[in-house]
């Protein structure tokens, strides 16, 4: 896998917000497997769909990526998955509009949703 051409391309989603924001632009350059260490952005296939998100795990050659604004994990993958190594080349910028009346549910909702990821990643 340490061989190929490097690839720049704009990214959808918002599972790894804030490092990679909806509408970024990365680099995917192809890497061996072992080069990989944990916490590294990596692009591997996923049923069809190409998924950027975090290194979290390996064990008996096998990787666990995990989005960062995400609970839970993307499970188990095998090296031949893994497409490269991710660059974010830019980000678009944050854009902050003022809160409506209902909004309170949401952010409350969310911050119960961070605090418990946060419980289990450290239990």
């Amino acid at each position: 896998m340490d061989r190929g051409i490097w690839i720049s391309l704009r990214v959808r989603g918002s599972s790894m917000w804030p490092a990679v924001r909806d509408g970024s632009v990365v680099e995917i350059r192809p890497c061996s497997v072992d080069e990989l260490r944990l916490g590294d952005l990596v692009a591997f296939e996923r049923t069809g769909c190409l998924v950027v998100h975090r290194l979290v795990d390996r064990r008996g050659g096998r990787l666990r990526f995990a989005g960062d604004a995400v609970i839970g994990d993307d499970g188990w993958f095998e090296p031949g998955a893994v497409l490269g190594r991710v660059r974010v080349l830019s980000r678009p910028p944050v854009r902050w509009r003022v809160p409506r009346p209902g909004d309170a549910r949401v952010l409350v909702r969310s911050a119960w949703r961070v605090a418990a990821c946060r419980l289990r990643a450290a239990v």
